[in-house]
């Protein structure tokens, strides 16, 4: 994998319900303020303002930013699409259908309360965790920079990111990556975890996790990282 420059910028991708909110207070402590969010805003549907990068690739700098947030390809705020000259990364990855069930309950309870919006648009959910997980696909790899398959995602993750932690060993993931970008460790005590109401069915868990084979090869991928 790649060796962290400290004295160019880095991007933080925050797969959602991967951990990248409780990430957020971390970053701001190691990189002060060099830190910066990338956010898409979906009640007033307003892009991510651009950072100007230009005067942190010239290498004059003792230390480098770090730009945190939804790099999602497909609704154009992605990394490449924003920051093509920024070359290093690092993420949090999820267990697929973990990741798939929280961002269902998630995106109900928002609903719930009349707060789910989606590219400006308020947005009802009237379908349950069953008929979701049947439905929809699996999304963390629209938010890699760059397009990934079975064939080549180690070489995609290895020339392009310092580390990818995972979710389920949090704390020691924190700690292999601060240890690569030189920051000092900090433990954290809580995640943010999305209210459930029921598991799914044995049948729509099968019918998701069928879509989810790249998925899951990075993931596990991912946790032999952090062993």
């Amino acid at each position: 994998m790649l060796e962290y420059n400290h004295k160019e910028p880095v991007i933080s991708i925050h797969i959602p319900k991967c951990g990248g909110i409780s990430l957020q207070s971390v970053l701001k402590h190691w990189f002060g303020d060099k830190f910066f969010l990338h956010y898409y805003h979906h009640k007033k549907g307003e892009f991510p303002i651009k950072v100007k990068v230009k005067n942190f690739l010239t290498g004059k700098f003792k230390r480098g930013i770090c730009i945190h947030g939804h790099f999602e390809n497909t609704a154009g705020v992605g990394a490449r699409q924003y920051y093509p000259e920024i070359k290093q990364y690092f993420t949090f990855v999820r267990e697929p259908l973990e990741m798939q069930v929280s961002t269902f309950w998630y995106e109900y309870n928002l609903s719930q309360k009349d707060k789910l919006y989606v590219n400006g648009k308020k947005r009802t959910i009237n379908y349950d965790i069953d008929e979701y997980l049947e439905t929809s696909k699996p999304y963390s790899h629209v938010f890699f920079p760059e397009e990934m398959n079975e064939e080549n995602f180690e070489s995609v993750i290895n020339n392009n990111y310092i580390h990818i932690g995972v979710l389920e060993d949090y704390q020691k993931s924190l700690n292999i990556l601060a240890e690569k970008l030189n920051k000092p460790t900090i433990d954290l005590y809580k995640l943010n975890y999305s209210e459930r109401e029921r598991r799914p069915s044995e049948s729509s868990i099968r019918i998701f996790k069928d879509k989810c084979s790249l998925e899951y090869k990075v993931y596990e991928f991912a946790c032999r990282l952090n062993l």
